[in-house]
C-alpha cells in the first residue's frame, strides 16, 4: 500500500498490523483531528446530552482546551517538518 521508513510503522508492524490495519488507524487519526478542529473553529459545544452524562470529564476537558488555547505557542507540534 506504501512505504516508509518511519520507525513508527516498524513498531506497529510488530505488534502484528498489517499495511491496511495501519491506514485505518492513520485515517481514524486524521479525520478525528480535522473533525475536531472543524468543530472548535465556529465553538460548537456538544450535544447537551453528552455534557449531562459525563459532567466531570467535559468539564475538564473544556478547562483543558481553554489551557490549550492560551498556552498554544508554549506547545510543539506533534510532527515537525524538514525543510
Amino acid at each position: 500500500m506504501f512505504s516508509s521508513q518511519d520507525p513508527t510503522l516498524d513498531i506497529l508492524r510488530q505488534d502484528g498490523l498489517n499495511e491496511q490495519q495501519i491506514t485505518d488507524v492513520a485515517l481514524a487519526a486524521v479525520l478525528r483531528n480535522f473533525l475536531s478542529r472543524f468543530f472548535d473553529s465556529p465553538g460548537v459545544d456538544p450535544d447537551p446530552e453528552l455534557i449531562e452524562k459525563e459532567p466531570e470529564l467535559w468539564s475538564y476537558l473544556k478547562d483543558w482546551h481553554k489551557d490549550m488555547r492560551n498556552n498554544h505557542n508554549s506547545v510543539r507540534p506533534a510532527v515537525q517538518f524538514r525543510n
